[in-house]
């Protein structure tokens, strides 16, 4: 039987900046290098699209889906991405820095060199996403509510960067909901330290 999963079009290196293309559905189409920055693309579909190196500069894709769209190299820099469906896109070495990807779905996602300086990822599932390093994830702007985090690189940024998960202020503090975790994990580590605070400081 034909597989009948056909690229729908070739626009490679094309020029769509600025434009409005709300509610396209470019899915399954050629789309690398092709420049979509500031464009504004929200409800959109590019499922299976091809977009190796393309342009989404401070393009407007919220609520747009990526599902297994192949990302890599992309350059999505100050990009509103909130409420966006990437299940199983493949974000290697793009470019994610400022973008707001607030409620959006990353699971199944490949984010190995992804560059995520001061981005938003609150609230992001990011449930069996591969390839990100504590490193990445220790320069975004927020993880508060974020769900899915590898619980070795979550007790990491745990230790050093506990404002990314929104934690409570004051002291004697020893339970938050921290993203993506039980609760007992990020209890336990900030009890610790909050038993060597007090050691340190009564001494």
């Amino acid at each position: 039987m034909r597989d009948t999963r056909k690229r729908a079009v070739d626009l490679s290196q094309m020029n769509f900046q600025g434009m409005l293309l709300a509610k396209s559905d470019l899915s399954r189409s050629t789309l690398i290098q092709s420049d979509f920055s500031r464009a504004v693309l929200w409800d959109s579909r590019f499922n299976d699209a091809d977009l190796r190196q393309a342009l989404l500069k401070h393009a407007d894709v919220r609520n747009t889906r990526f599902i297994r769209s192949n990302l890599r190299e992309a350059d999505l820099s100050g990009a509103r991405l909130q409420g966006t469906d990437a299940n199983r896109a493949d974000f290697t070495d793009a470019n994610l820095s400022n973008a707001d990807l607030k409620g959006a779905n990353l699971r199944w996602c490949k984010l190995a060199g992804a560059n995520l300086t001061n981005a938003n990822l609150a609230g992001v599932d990011m449930g069996n996403a591969t390839g990100y390093t504590a490193a990445q994830l220790s320069v975004v702007r927020s993880l508060e509510g974020t769900t899915g985090i590898d619980r070795i690189i979550e007790a990491e940024l745990l230790v050093s960067h506990e404002k990314l998960f929104g934690t409570p202020h004051g002291t004697g503090q020893t339970e938050y909901a921290a993203a993506g975790s039980t609760g007992f994990l990020s209890a336990f580590i900030q009890t610790i330290k909050s038993f060597f605070t007090r050691q340190m400081t009564s001494g």
